[in-house]
This record gives C-alpha cells, structure tokens and sequence, in this order.
C-alpha cells in the first residue's frame, strides 16, 4: 500500500506540472505573442498594437547579413551562434540583424529592450546609432508613422552563444518597464529564496549530517545560476566571462540533486553511485574544456552542446533510476526529497524538447526549477 501511495503522489506531482508548464508555454511564451509578425524584412504595427498589455517581440523577419551571407532570412533563436551548423567555421564574429518598422500610427515615445546579449551590441535606427553596450539594454525613442530602419550590429569572441539569441520587445516605456519589473521581481525571488534558505541551514551544516551541507550547497549553486538574469540587466564588468560561472553553477546543481536523491534512496554506498558520481565529475571537465577550446576549434561548440543534452539526460536517468529504488526499499520519509529531486530531472528533460520554442516573457526561464522549488520545500 505504501509504494502505491507513494507511486500515486509522484503522479500527482508530475500531472500538476504538466498541466503549469503547459499554461505557461501559451500564456507566458514570446514565441506564442499574437499579431504583429515579421516577415521578408519588414514588420508592420500601429498604435493599438504598441498600446496593448503585452510588447511586440520582434522575433521574425529578420535579415543576417555576416561573413558568410548577406540579408539571410532568419528569426530570433534560430541559431544559438554563427556557425549555424556549418562546423568548419568559427561561431563567433561580426554580425548585423536588420528589420524595417513600418509604423502606422500617431507619433509617440516606444522602448525597445533586449534581455540578454551574450556579446558587444550597437543599435541603429534610420542610420544613426541610439545605443551601444553588452549583456543587456533598454532604449527610447521618438517614432513616427512611416518606415524606419532597425539595424542591430553584433560582435562576439568567446563563449557558446553568439549573435542575437534573444527577441528584442518593442512597446511604450509603459508596456516595456511592467514586463522588465515583473520578470526582475521573478529572478529575484528565484535569487534570494535559495539564498535565504542556504544561510537559515548554515548551522544545519555541521550537525544536520551529509544531507543538509548538500542540500545547502544545492540552494547555493541555484542562486548562483539565477544570478545570470542580473548580470545581464545591470551589464556587470564579468558579463562576457559569466558563461564559465553559470556553466559550473548549473553542473554544481545537477550533482548536487542527483547526490541529494542517492541519500534520500539509500544508495550513499551502491556501486552503481560511485560510478554515477565519477562520470558526472568528469563530464563538466570536458564541457568546461571545450568551452575554452571553442575560439580555436570550431567544431567544440557543436560537441559541447551534445554533450550538454547528454549531461541533462544522464541527470533525468539518474533521478528517476535512484527514486524507483528508493521506492523500492521502502524509505518512504524521504517521499517528499524523491519527489523533487526526480520532478528536476524531469524538468532538465522538458528543457531539451522546448529548446528554442519556449522563452518566458515574465516568469523565469528554467523549467526544472519547479522541481528544485519542490525539492527544498521537502523534510526528509
């Protein structure tokens, strides 16, 4: 009776957020916007589409003009690089994204923000350049009805990500500050949170035993991965380094839930553990080195990307694999930890299928933090 309890909680969880992330993937997704949408290089909009609740995000219609093509038809999140498949060339470098705003409407003051830019950015309209920075950016100006010409110039030289990853929104300072402060209240909240938590179990570390000092360090590397939304936002001097940090943040948190689920199962001293542990010890050694090696060898960034989705995998096997057993010995008071810790894994695997189809316009972006939500709310 017990593992059948047990087994129907699981369910209950896993259908629950089945059923929130699938509201959020229509409600909460750019890619799922209504009207306005770009096309062959031109987007057309007024003032009753600028005036609504939700900004335009310019997302299709895009033209890329780099080192290797001229006016390419392309839409932001197609490619997460330059090298756009092509792994005899050098993801990174110059690159200019142009759209024409056709506007029609009475004139008024609009924003235009980018959430995140892994590389060095300069704006352009009708010309002349209105902003120039890395990591993030907000800017106004006067539109007026007619067509203008959007241009946004890219430089990048390390790291995975290149080019415009993100959709720009485009709305009144209005629309665009509500988006911008509610999102920022979200990242803060998946912050400090984790973060409050690491500290009220400090003196949990050297008397609440193996469980609690992991459980504290996981909170730690959450609130350290979270932290990327911030870099960006305020364009902090490590903006163009902050990939390593949130590479390491997010391998720290993946061993840390994955150990966490081992403990609550019983299986600290299995030999199936200790094989687990020393792959998923030396899988970010490679990944990390070929982070390094990705402005020399172009080819590392493609094989660093597999081995990312192998990482995840291995992380969802390893949980869902760890909490059968634990339901299988029977310990059921650690339920609530399985749960979690499992409902994670599930979430690095729901990731992977929503992979540039899913990108949140106010809440936080990564689907397996309900799972870690879950897992630190547990009382093993």
């Amino acid at each position: 009776m017990g593992k059948i309890k047990i087994g129907g909680q699981l369910l209950a969880v896993s259908a629950a957020l089945a059923v929130f992330f699938t509201a959020l993937f229509y409600t909460d997704n750019k890619y799922q916007t209504p009207p306005p949408y770009g096309k062959s290089g031109r987007i057309t909009f007024d003032s009753q589409d600028l005036n609504q609740e939700c900004p335009i995000f310019l997302i299709d219609g895009w033209l890329l003009t780099d080192g290797r093509v001229t006016d390419k038809p392309t839409y932001i999140g197609e490619f997460s690089n330059l090298q756009r498949g092509d792994l005899s060339v050098s993801p990174h470098g110059e690159a200019c994204y142009r759209l024409a705003l056709r506007y029609e409407g009475v004139p008024q003051i609009v924003s235009l923000d980018f959430p995140q830019l892994f590389t060095w950015y300069a704006v352009f309209l009708d010309g002349a350049e209105i902003a120039r920075g890395k990591g993030s950016g907000k800017l106004s100006f006067w539109l007026k009805p007619g067509d203008h010409a959007l241009a946004v110039e890219t430089l990048s030289k390390q790291g995975y990500y290149s080019g415009l990853y993100f959709p720009p929104a485009l709305g009144t300072a209005e629309t665009i500050s509500k988006a911008r402060d509610t999102r920022s209240f979200a990242y803060a909240l998946a912050f400090l949170f984790p973060l409050t938590l690491a500290v009220f179990t400090l003196f949990l570390w050297q008397t609440g035993g193996s469980f609690s000092r992991w459980f504290g360090l996981l909170c730690c590397c959450y609130a350290l991965y979270m932290f990327r939304y911030f870099v960006f936002l305020f364009s902090m001097p490590m903006v163009e380094n902050w990939f390593w940090i949130q590479s390491l943040a997010l391998y720290g948190l993946c061993f840390c839930v994955v150990h966490l689920t081992v403990l609550a199962s019983g299986s600290a001293d299995s030999r199936v553990w200790k094989g687990v542990r020393a792959a998923m010890l030396a899988l970010p050694g490679g990944m990390l080195l070929l982070c390094f090696l990705i402005p020399v060898l172009p080819w590392a960034v493609f094989v660093h990307g597999k081995l990312t989705d192998i990482y995840y995998l291995f992380t969802f096997g390893c949980t869902v694999f760890f909490t059968v057993r634990g339901i299988m010995a029977q310990n059921w008071e650690s339920r609530y930890t399985l749960a979690g810790c499992s409902v994670f894994g599930a979430g690095l695997f729901t990731n992977l299928i929503f992979s540039n189809r899913f990108e949140p316009i106010y809440f936080f972006g990564s689907l397996s933090g309900a799972g870690y939500f879950w897992c630190y709310c547990s009382e093993p």
